[in-house]
């Protein structure tokens, strides 16, 4: 019998995959990306009163030249799928360079996404990642005020305190 996924298990493997280094890291000079977990779209209620999305992550590379934000939505039901793929691919691909869904196998096919979002599987059963389709680089305006928002939200309620 096979362990079921849970998205505690899923986060917790993409929070590593940006924060630690790895033999298999593809990255030569390893800069940990800033990492957050439920990430929400600006202030907790939007101007017009209606409530703001959360982001099931959020990495952001320390990089001027080149900055990315990833996205990443976590899914482990089908049924969970099919109730925010509209919603995620409609509104989260705004604030991320990349945006990703990622799942137990089988749970979403590639056929499922649009070309530009990636797909990444976690095994529970070896508490791995791995990438089934790479999200493709996407020019996003961070002057935007949904980016702005988000950012905005990081640094003040997620940044560190001393």
């Amino acid at each position: 019998m096979s362990k079921r996924a849970t998205a505690t298990q899923i986060l917790r493997q993409l929070k590593k995959m940006h924060t630690e280094k790895t033999v298999n890291h593809k990255r030569t000079n390893f800069i940990p990306d800033a990492f957050y977990a439920e990430v929400k779209s600006g202030p907790s209620w939007g101007q017009d009163g209606r409530r703001l999305f959360i982001l099931d992550a959020v990495a952001i590379a320390r990089s001027w030249s080149k900055p990315c934000i990833y996205g990443y939505e976590i899914k482990v039901s089908r049924s969970d799928f099919n109730r925010g793929k509209d919603k995620a691919l409609r509104e989260y691909t705004k604030y991320c360079h990349k945006f990703s869904f990622v799942c137990p196998p089988g749970v979403i096919e590639v056929d499922d996404l649009p070309g530009d979002v990636g797909l990444l599987y976690y095994s529970a059963e070896h508490d791995v990642l791995f990438e089934k389709r790479r999200a493709m680089y996407r020019k996003i305006d961070l002057r935007s005020p949904e980016v702005v928002g988000m950012l905005m939200y990081l640094a003040m309620y997620r940044g560190e305190r001393k």
